[in-house]
């Protein structure tokens, strides 16, 4: 890169398409997150609202949006709310449970009610991933949960 950073990745057949996208994928809790107080706590389900946004800021209503919920060893970056790199979402640790459908709505209802549920005192990311009209594949997240070290 410019400023002469090196990444090293094992790539999942061996290579991503990155690209900017004029689109913009957006993902929020349904209820407050806080990572000092751990909130929500283990066992709470909760939903997300969700919206994806065409190059004008116009909603692209029922586009298809996966959420889902990966252990996170707390080293991967999450910088304002979503991740800051654009690797696969198998690097982004273990997957947990199933993931969801929800449908991009402008962010008015919320969705995957109860199927979004932290199981452990761990931290995790909540990921929302969708395609633009091109097929550039969009991420944005948001991390939750503390480690039971933080706990004490």
């Amino acid at each position: 890169g410019p400023t002469r950073e090196v990444v090293h990745a094992d790539l999942a057949d061996g290579a991503i398409r990155v690209a900017q996208s004029p689109y913009t994928l957006s993902v929020a809790p349904s209820r407050d997150v806080n990572l000092r107080t751990g909130l929500p706590l283990p066992g709470t389900p909760f939903a997300v609202f969700v919206d994806l946004r065409d190059a004008e800021g116009v909603t692209v209503e029922n586009a298809e949006i996966a959420i889902t919920l990966h252990e996170w060893d707390g080293e991967q970056p999450v910088a304002g709310g979503a991740p800051a790199t654009l690797l696969p979402p198998d690097m982004w640790g273990k997957q947990v449970g199933e993931a969801c459908a929800a449908k991009a709505d402008g962010g008015q209802e919320a969705q995957c009610v109860s199927t979004v549920t932290i199981p452990a005192a761990k931290r995790y990311v909540v990921l929302a991933r969708a395609k633009d009209a091109d097929g550039i594949e969009l991420a944005s997240g948001f991390a939750i949960g503390k480690s039971p070290a933080e706990w004490q």
